[in-house]
C-alpha cells in the first residue's frame, strides 16, 4: 500500500526542518538523539556525566537516576571513540568537552556544508603505501637483493614513515 492510503499528509514546515537537523546530526555521526543533544550542551558548556544527565533527564528517583546516568554515560563513551568529545586525563572532576574535530563538524553542519572525516583517502593512501613499502623493503632484505634496491627501498619506506607520522600527528591535535 503506499503513501496515499497511510493517511499521512506532507510533513510541515517545522517538521521538515527537524528532519533535516536529524539528518545533519546524522552526518555528523549522532547515531541518536540524545548524542545529538549531549552534542548541543557540550558545544555550550564543559559538564560531567552527572551534570548532563540532571541537565537533559531531571530524574524523580535514585534508580531512575541510575539508568539516566548510564544512558548518557554509553552515549558519551560512543561520541568519545568517534572523536567527538573528550574528557581531562587528571583531577578529581573530568568534565567532558567538545574536541576541536567535534566543534569544527558542528560548526560545519550550521553552515550548511557537510563534516569532514578524521581520516580522509588520501591519509589511508599514504599508510597503506608506507605499509606495503616497508614489507617490500623487509622481503628484498630476506632475499638479499643488491644493495641499491635495498637502500631505494628503506629510503622510500623511511620518507613515507614520516609522511604517515606527521599526519597521524595532526589528526591527535585535532582530536585531543
Amino acid at each position: 500500500m503506499g503513501r496515499e492510503g497511510s493517511g499521512c499528509g506532507e510533513p510541515s514546515d517545522e517538521a521538515e526542518s527537524l528532519l533535516g537537523d536529524m539528518r545533519q546530526f546524522r552526518e555528523l555521526g549522532a547515531d541518536s538523539l540524545l548524542q545529538g543533544e549531549l552534542l548541543i550542551r557540550l558545544n555550550e558548556r564543559q559538564a560531567t556525566i552527572g551534570d548532563l544527565a540532571r541537565d537533559i533527564f531531571d530524574p524523580v528517583n535514585e534508580s531512575e537516576s541510575k539508568a539516566k546516568y548510564m544512558r548518557v554515560m554509553r552515549a558519551l563513551n560512543a561520541l568519545e571513540s568517534k572523536g567527538f568529545v573528550a574528557r581531562k586525563l587528571f583531577g578529581k572532576e573530568k568534565p567532558y568537552h567538545l574536541t576541536r574535530y567535534g566543534r569544527e563538524n558542528i560548526e560545519t553542519i550550521l553552515g550548511g556544508e557537510s563534516p569532514e572525516t578524521i581520516l580522509d583517502r588520501g591519509q589511508l593512501a599514504i599508510y597503506l603505501v608506507t605499509a606495503v613499502m616497508v614489507v617490500l623493503s623487509a622481503v628484498a632484505t630476506i632475499y638479499r637483493f643488491p644493495s641499491v634496491v635495498l637502500v631505494v627501498g628503506w629510503l622510500l619506506s623511511g620518507v613515507l614513515l614520516g609522511i604517515g607520522l606527521t599526519k597521524f600527528v595532526k589528526i591527535l591535535k585535532v582530536v585531543l
